[in-house]
């Protein structure tokens, strides 16, 4: 900046003519990529689509495990989940961990809606045995009140 402000503005103009212009192209060198030629644009049919899965995936022994009426993944469940990782030296547990804190959490909503499913079938078992004692208490009164009949014939 310092020397063109010296220099005359007719000196600039011959300078700026005879100096190479150079510039970076991007787009110069995305032809160089196969696939970005014409018939190859991304909404074409030509075009190879990334998305469609080529192989089928490996089940890595959960369709077997499935088969034996196991869990599908390994480390889902089992004794090794449901413990804690350590405890203290005097045998106490530990502090759990926020996916066993999850689990408890889940087994106790768990429990609850069974609890409340038992609660409701109980419920209607007695409902049904009060209905039928109703029902047979009825059918007593309405046989106490009618009219008793002389002699051994019944009706």
């Amino acid at each position: 900046m310092h020397i063109l402000n010296l220099v005359s503005p007719r000196i600039c103009g011959n300078l700026r003519t005879s100096l190479p212009t150079l510039t970076y192209c991007r787009n110069a060198s995305r032809h160089s990529v196969y696939g970005v030629e014409e018939g190859h644009h991304t909404k074409n049919e030509v075009r190879k689509e990334k998305w469609i899965r080529k192989q089928m995936r490996r089940s890595l022994g959960g369709d077997w495990r499935e088969n034996q009426g196991l869990p599908r993944n390994i480390h889902a469940e089992g004794a090794f989940i449901d413990t804690p990782d350590w405890s203290y030296a005097d045998g106490r547990p530990g502090v759990p961990s926020f996916p066993q804190l999850k689990r408890m959490y889940e087994q106790k909503e768990y429990a609850r809606e069974i609890k409340a499913a038992l609660d409701l079938v109980r419920d209607y078992q007695t409902a049904n045995v009060q209905l039928e004692a109703d029902t047979i208490n009825q059918s007593k009164q309405e046989q106490s009140r009618r009219l008793k009949q002389k002699g051994e014939r019944s009706i």
